[in-house]
């Protein structure tokens, strides 16, 4: 049987900048954020990497991770929408109007104004609506804010 969502990973440039922003103006709380030794099945180590462990409320089994890998940064950017891979990460808001204002207030980058779909671009019914828009993480990783109606 699939469960719900467990968790997503984000790999970023600087950690500090990437918790202020997810924490501080996304409104996540950070539980914990530590240094990790990552083995392989062997016990042998493949990478030590700085983590913080986002959640939107305490009792929340499921999270998002964003971390650095010790070592030089890569040199790729963040995938865009159409490339293979992972490409945005999108979350359920209760009012996207207030999100939309708090986030254009705060210098964040907004990649359009708020689009209304129905519910088939989501594989509900029609006559379902979503409002939705799409902005950037400090290393311009493409997140979503979804509102359904």
């Amino acid at each position: 049987m699939l469960g719900a969502f467990s968790h997503a990973c984000i790999q970023v440039s600087d950690v500090d900048a990437s918790v202020r922003f997810y924490r501080d103006i996304l409104g996540f709380k950070v539980s914990p954020d530590r240094v990790e030794d990552l083995e392989n099945d062997k016990g042998e180590l493949m990478f030590t990497r700085r983590v913080a462990y986002l959640r939107w409320d305490d009792n929340s089994p499921s999270f998002i991770s964003i971390a650095r890998r010790n070592g030089p940064l890569p040199t790729n950017k963040p995938l865009k929408n159409g490339d293979n891979g992972l490409t945005h990460i999108s979350f359920w808001v209760d009012d996207i109007d207030q999100r939309y204002s708090e986030l254009e207030a705060k210098g964040v980058r907004l990649l359009g104004g708020i689009v209304e779909q129905d519910g088939l671009f989501y594989g509900l019914p029609r006559e379902r609506k979503i409002r939705t828009f799409l902005f950037n993480d400090p290393d311009g990783t493409v997140l979503q804010f979804d509102q359904l109606y």
